[in-house]
């Protein structure tokens, strides 16, 4: 039995063709200088980092699109102590968006005019005028000398006491100050120092505080101390046996 001779196929030039003008677009949009960023976009920065951006950004010029450095850019960008995230994103039209968010201030570091605690228990200096009517005061040895927080002191929860006290007081400019075991101290100005010890209950501690200020406005000013540190029984020391 003869076999029928196979036919030769003849090559499938429209899908080489189509393949090699893929990668060629592709080989394209990779070296093409026509991709660099030309315009970028800067979102929620502060005006004095301004010149710093933009020589950072020069980086990207005559680079593709593909081959921009943004891991790099987003780094040397976030070297500034004032930033808390940086995202930078460019697309293939020579457009790219920067988008900064600053760190939030809750407090201001005693003795100092730009060191601030941000509301996620980061120590920063800032070139902006800030202001926060909460002022900190730390122990020396919570300090390393580049601004960083050491030791077994929990700067989230003493944030977060912070910004609580200014949203639930606005009126009032705190002082808070933390001695060398973690214990809490506040005032605000009137002559009853209050003490809240750790950062154990701190909610129940500020509830409890606004119940008696909330009663008695002025009552810190007829007090030596109004002791919280166990929130459902406070203890006061008055300033005279009348009182």
């Amino acid at each position: 039995m003869r076999t029928q001779p196979r036919r030769k196929r003849k090559p499938r030039y429209g899908a080489i063709f189509s393949t090699l003008f893929l990668l060629n677009s592709i080989a394209g949009l990779v070296c093409s200088p026509l991709t660099s960023a030309t315009k970028v976009r800067v979102e929620g920065a502060s005006t004095e980092d301004y010149q710093r951006l933009a020589a950072e950004l020069q980086r990207l010029r005559g680079l593709p699109c593909l081959q921009s450095p943004t891991a790099l850019i987003e780094s040397r960008i976030l070297m500034n102590p004032e930033l808390e995230t940086v995202a930078f994103r460019q697309n293939l039209f020579g457009r790219g968006l920067l988008t900064i968010h600053l760190r939030t201030p809750v407090a201001m570091l005693a003795s100092t005019k730009n060191s601030f605690l941000s509301d996620r228990g980061r120590m920063f200096k800032s070139r902006r005028h800030l202001s926060v009517p909460c002022m900190i005061r730390l122990p020396t040895d919570a300090m390393a000398p580049n601004l960083s927080l050491v030791g077994n002191y929990e700067f989230g929860r003493l944030a977060k006491l912070c910004s609580d006290l200014t949203r639930k007081f606005p009126k009032n400019v705190w002082s808070v100050e933390v001695d060398n075991g973690g214990k809490i101290g506040l005032n605000n100005g009137q002559a009853g120092k209050i003490m809240f010890g750790s950062t154990v209950a701190l909610d129940e501690k500020l509830d409890q505080l606004g119940k008696i200020l909330s009663d008695r406005p002025r009552f810190l000013s007829e007090v030596r101390e109004l002791n919280l540190m166990a929130p459902s029984n406070p203890h006061v020391i008055r300033l005279t046996p009348n009182h």
